[in-house]
């Protein structure tokens, strides 16, 4: 699956960087985009739980543009943070 990162910023989000689709918070480190896609395929609800290796664990409460439409998930890091893309099995947890 593709990996890549966010940040919390209007240019990679929309006017509400700190609110995800989910309604709760942004959390830096935490917050998991998925596509829509991803989402639907996998029957993905909103607080589901992600495994990824060498990341950690995050939470699924965002999603991602629609102009990605293959498996793929996008991970809130911090402002400033390095971004990164990265191919990695995510095991997801269900709530």
């Amino acid at each position: 699956m593709t990996i890549t990162a966010y940040h919390p910023v209007k240019e990679q989000c929309d006017e509400t960087p700190w609110v995800t689709a989910s309604g709760a918070p942004s959390r830096p480190g935490r917050t998991m985009a998925v596509s829509r896609f991803l989402k639907k395929r996998l029957n993905l609800k909103w607080g589901d739980l992600a495994v990824v290796p060498q990341r950690g664990l995050y939470v699924v409460q965002d999603l991602m543009s629609a102009r990605f439409w293959d498996d793929r998930v996008d991970l809130m890091i911090p402002i400033g943070a390095p971004g990164f893309k990265e191919s990695k099995d995510v095991v997801f947890l269900r709530q």
